[in-house]
């Protein structure tokens, strides 16, 4: 009897090492590094001084850049945002995951565009659609921008209403970016009209 207050400090010694085990392996997989975006992506997230992921963010991203549709739901300020935005400029625009026998190809676009305008050329149309109220689509357009960086911001278009039309028309002839933001009513008119070509989306 003696000896059991012994064997309860050593099991709880042994439970507190675990714990903290387990702590400091959920640090190092919580970051941007462990997961699949690309590594532009991973790039431009590290200049801006992002390492680890929120909980939305960490769920999130894995089953995105699969390719599976996905609801998501976290409270104001959790990192919604990213938690797709991340996903989709992996896999379009110029900061894209490459296979291995272009990545030659990509470093040289991306040395010869000077201009700000994107080196991919867009030839695919758009390949990602996000709708929002008028709002919310300029914070995303803006967050876009700081993950796209500098020369390659053009890459996505915003298309709200209550902003100049025609305007809106020669940045999409122009720019022809990878990435419209949106809201509904806007993005339907020009697209009823055959100005935005988004038969290879891939994200919506």
């Amino acid at each position: 009897r003696s000896r059991l207050p012994g064997r309860r400090r050593a099991s709880n010694r042994c439970s507190s090492r675990k714990a903290e085990a387990e702590e400091e392996e959920e640090e190092v997989i919580k970051s941007f590094e462990s997961l699949p975006l690309s590594p532009l992506v991973k790039e431009s997230l590290e200049k801006l001084k992002l390492q680890v992921p929120t909980d939305v963010q960490h769920a999130a991203i894995p089953v995105l850049l699969r390719g599976e549709d996905a609801a998501v739901q976290s409270f104001t300020g959790s990192g919604k945002t990213l938690a797709y935005l991340l996903p989709i400029l992996s896999r379009v625009g110029p900061l894209k995951q490459v296979a291995e026998d272009n990545c030659t190809h990509l470093v040289t676009s991306l040395k010869k565009s000077s201009s700000g305008t994107p080196s991919n050329n867009n030839k695919r149309g758009i390949e990602a659609v996000i709708v929002a109220p008028r709002e919310l689509a300029m914070q995303i357009v803006r967050e876009c921008e700081r993950i796209l960086g500098p020369d390659h911001k053009k890459a996505v278009q915003q298309l709200v209403g209550g902003a100049n039309r025609s305007r809106q028309d020669e940045a999409l002839k122009k720019n022809k970016p990878s990435i419209v933001v949106g809201t509904p009513g806007r993005i339907s008119e020009i697209s009823r009209e055959g100005k935005l070509h988004t038969h290879m989306c891939l994200f919506l």
